[in-house]
């Protein structure tokens, strides 16, 4: 009989040394962190996931405190939990930020139980980063709102995603153009802030992620764009980037993200990423449709405020040539029976030039009104420069004569421009009418033109009255008035100089003057040499 206890006591120790080793097992093993601490905090035993937590080797661990480990701002909170635990004698929970060994810091939610009297608790940890991180960035959405400015908003995320990710560097940018240029929103730079920064995109790494919804490289950043030098300077190591897309799916912005220490999880950094990145472009959606509003309004201001000038203009302009022809029609109409043929010449002369100013006027606010509605098409054609001198300069003989003036042409015979002869033609025609207008009898007026490298200059010179320089700066301003009367008491339109600046732009040229008071103006243009020709 006590052969067969002894047996049965051999058995059962067997059978507990076979439980104890598989418990051992177990506890070693398990998929969360457990912690055996003493009733003072220190590390009795601690299991494989236990040790990963801590980023520390489990023997050198060992009859260590836990709450060494827990990170400064979360001690406090770790030390209550703790103490709490042994006062009750009951389960007691925490979140806490372990401060692992060189390392991104782990979110754990700590759960611990009184164990052996009393005398040690059973702490169990379980790795709640992703959960964290991932309601920060919600809380953070929340908190931002969608009442604050862009840039505020922008300057917020840089900081924010720079410290849930432990990252140094953000760039937040917007995508112009044919998507390779972008315009920085923001940058964060190790706690600075910069903007207005513009730059290919084909030169930097932020080129490689537009078009893809997310692109993380948790490798050497400087292996992997050797050619970018703020990269190199930066010491980076992590690069995480996603495109910001529009409603209508298209690319309309970047998020880089980027450290000089390997990301612990880059599939972690790249769903929080991933959840801002939806409210960013929204954000910049609005704020480009804000700032195309504000574009609009100060045009619409503008073109208001052009208008109400460009009426008084056209009202002012208008009165003086139907003045003159209301007087002298009523004096021809009035003693037409008691004039001679020389005086009835001379207000036909009279009635003939008002004619032709308030027929200029109105041509010119047809000009004008068609360029400023879009109805205006720029239709270039091959054209003879010559030509259109000669036919403008005959269209001015007339009142040139009346003035005894000189006018002539002195540009090179061959000179062929491919550009829109009615919008030429019309700088021509007020160019010469106001070198007639402002040049006194027995004046001389020139027009000229050349090929310099790679376009036509063409000038009208006078010998008249010249320009002051504070009002050549007014020459060309539709929202400005500066309309004199002629050395013969001559009206302009009020216009020409304004429509030639506009035409001559349309071609993608220039017009400016030279001019000295009481010695003359030489008003120039160019048109590019593209298309234009010189046949030899």
């Amino acid at each position: 009989m006590k052969k067969g206890n002894n047996a049965i006591s051999i058995s059962l120790s067997q059978k507990a040394e076979v439980a104890t080793e598989k418990y051992a097992e177990l506890f070693y093993f398990a998929p969360l962190g457990y912690y055996t601490l003493t009733n003072d905090g220190k590390i009795i035993d601690l299991n494989l996931i236990g040790s990963q937590i801590l980023g520390r080797e489990r023997t050198s661990l060992i009859n260590s405190q836990l709450c060494l480990y827990v990170s400064d701002d979360s001690r406090q909170v770790f030390k209550l939990f703790f103490e709490k635990m042994f006062q009750t004698k009951s389960k007691e929970t925490c979140e806490v930020t372990i401060s692992t060994n060189g390392n991104s810091p782990i979110y754990v939610l700590l759960v611990g139980i009184i164990i052996k009297n009393g005398e040690q608790c059973l702490v169990t940890a379980f790795d709640i980063t992703e959960r964290r991180l991932i309601t920060e960035a919600q809380e953070f959405l929340l908190k931002c709102g969608y009442h604050g400015s862009g840039e505020d908003f922008f300057e917020s995320l840089s900081r924010y995603l720079a410290k849930s990710l432990e990252m140094e560097y953000v760039c937040i940018d917007r995508l112009e153009g044919d998507g390779l240029t972008a315009q920085t929103v923001a940058i964060y730079n190790d706690g600075k802030f910069d903007t207005n920064v513009a730059y290919a995109l084909k030169e930097t790494p932020c080129g490689d992620v537009v078009g893809k919804t997310v692109c993380c490289f948790p490798k050497d950043v400087c292996e992997l764009f050797p050619h970018d030098a703020s990269l190199q300077d930066l010491k980076a190591v992590s690069y995480i980037g996603t495109t910001l897309w529009s409603f209508d799916g298209k690319a309309i912005g970047l998020i880089a993200v980027i450290g000089r220490k390997p990301l612990k999880n880059p599939d972690l950094a790249a769903t929080v990423l991933k959840m801002v990145s939806v409210r960013a472009a929204g954000e910049l959606e609005r704020n480009l449709a804000e700032s195309a509003l504000k574009k609009s309004e100060v045009q619409l201001l503008e073109l208001n405020a052009t208008k109400d000038k460009f009426f008084n203009i056209v009202a002012h302009d208008l009165k003086n040539p139907f003045t003159s022809l209301l007087g002298s029609s009523e004096l021809l109409s009035a003693n037409i029976d008691k004039m001679n043929n020389e005086s009835i010449r001379k207000l036909a002369m009279i009635l003939n030039d008002s004619a032709k100013g308030g027929y200029a006027i109105l041509q010119n606010l047809l000009d004008w009104s068609r360029s400023q509605t879009g109805l205006l098409e720029f239709n270039p054609e091959r054209v003879k420069l010559n030509d259109l001198i000669a036919e403008n300069i005959s269209n001015l003989q007339l009142p040139a004569a009346n003035k005894e003036i000189n006018l002539n042409s002195d540009s090179d015979e061959n000179i062929y421009l491919f550009a829109d002869r009615n919008m030429v033609n019309t700088v021509l025609r007020n160019l010469l009418s106001n070198a007639v207008k402002f040049t006194p009898r027995f004046g001389k007026i020139v027009v000229g033109a050349r090929i310099a490298s790679d376009e036509v200059i063409i000038s009208v010179k006078d010998s008249g009255i010249g320009i002051s320089k504070d009002k050549i700066e007014k020459l060309f301003r539709i929202d400005t008035k500066h309309s004199e009367p002629g050395t013969d008491n001559e009206q302009g339109t009020g216009l020409g100089l304004k429509l030639s600046k506009e035409f001559v732009e349309k071609q993608g040229g220039k017009i400016w003057v030279e001019s000295i008071e009481n010695q003359g103006s030489d008003f120039i243009f160019s048109i590019p040499l593209n298309g234009t020709e010189a046949e030899r």
